[in-house]
């Protein structure tokens, strides 16, 4: 009997039991190198469904598994929202989104028939009917944005907030007849003839005109302009002729603090500082002239010298003594 001990590689002894001696033994034997594993990390973002976390193919297994924890703000979509019209859509809240949306025609937008002309650019705006509703909200100026595009009749929407200048964006757009609505939000320095010559513009949808401080021209031309929400003046600096020839105006909800922004330096009867709306002489009733005396700034009080309110004959006959007096309490003289 006898057993087999591993003295060195390749190398053996052979001890017999119960015997002294010891036999040397050389065999072609060796032990495989051992490689050790290459192994990946893998960071996992939880989701609703289950998850099978497997490692690459040209890994031998995982070595750890992170799971990010669920951030407080995160929504488990749920329900199904519906899509029926163009335009940006809030859906991450929403497990399935059906868009529903109908197919404009081509035509609705652009005349059939194009003008023949060699200038492209002039031939956009004979041929373009109707603006759809886009977002221009990173433009800083539209700036005659559609000037002289005498073939729109409609836009829906416009979304120019970032706009810090919109003068002379819409002159001469003489077919356009409605807009749907203008968001303005940072406008701040200009809107001088940015609807002049809009003969056939029939009403002006809400916008905050807040910060504007030129509003010479502003509707200027609009002959068939009716209805005019109220406007916030109280940066106002320059009226200039922004109501000249509305001759069809009839509604008007008022200029919100006008005069407010007007210099104590300022000479009286300053033309600049002058709300002249004498071209409008259908002003419906007392209405209309009361909400533009009733929103007048008392220019007295904060030290401005006189300044001019001219409604015309027509307009001013209607009013009573103690309504023309609210405005010239407040250092306005009403013509």
């Amino acid at each position: 009997m006898f057993k087999l001990v591993l003295i060195k590689n390749e190398l053996f002894k052979i001890k017999l039991v119960n015997e002294s001696r010891l036999y040397k033994l050389k065999c072609n034997f060796s032990f495989p190198n051992i490689v050790a594993p290459k192994l990946q990390e893998k960071e996992i973002i939880p989701t609703k469904q289950k998850q099978n976390i497997m490692a690459d193919d040209n890994y031998d297994g995982l070595s750890q598994v992170i799971v990010d924890s669920i951030p407080e703000e995160y929504i488990i979509p749920q329900g199904t929202k519906k899509i029926t019209s163009n335009g940006v859509q809030e859906i991450k809240k929403y497990e399935n989104v059906d868009v529903e949306v109908p197919t404009d025609n081509i035509y609705d937008y652009f005349y059939e028939t194009p003008p023949k002309m060699t200038n492209y650019t002039e031939l956009m705006a004979r041929m373009v009917k109707k603006i759809p509703q886009i977002d221009v909200s990173k433009v800083d100026t539209t700036l005659k944005m559609f000037y002289n595009f005498s073939s729109i009749e409609e836009i829906e929407s416009l979304d120019i907030s970032s706009s810090e200048n919109s003068s002379q964006m819409f002159e001469g757009c003489t077919r356009l007849k409605s807009i749907g609505s203008l968001k303005t939000g940072n406008l701040k320095n200009s809107v001088s003839r940015m609807f002049y010559n809009c003969r056939a513009l029939n009403s002006l949808p809400q916008i905050d005109t807040s910060k504007i401080k030129t509003f010479s021209y502003f509707l200027a031309n609009c002959v068939n302009l009716k209805n005019v929400p109220e406007l916030d003046f109280s940066n106002a600096t320059n009226l200039n002729n922004a109501f000249q020839n509305c001759l069809a105006l009839n509604l008007l909800g008022g200029f919100k603090d006008v005069g407010k922004a007007y210099l104590k330096t300022a000479k009286e009867n300053n033309p600049a500082y002058t709300l002249n709306l004498s071209f409008s002489n259908s002003l419906d009733n007392t209405r209309a002239s009361l909400n533009v005396i009733n929103d007048l700034y008392d220019i007295k009080s904060a030290g401005v010298k006189n300044q001019q309110l001219i409604l015309g004959s027509d307009n001013l006959s209607r009013l009573y003594p103690e309504q023309i007096e609210i405005a010239t309490k407040r250092g306005w003289s009403v013509l």
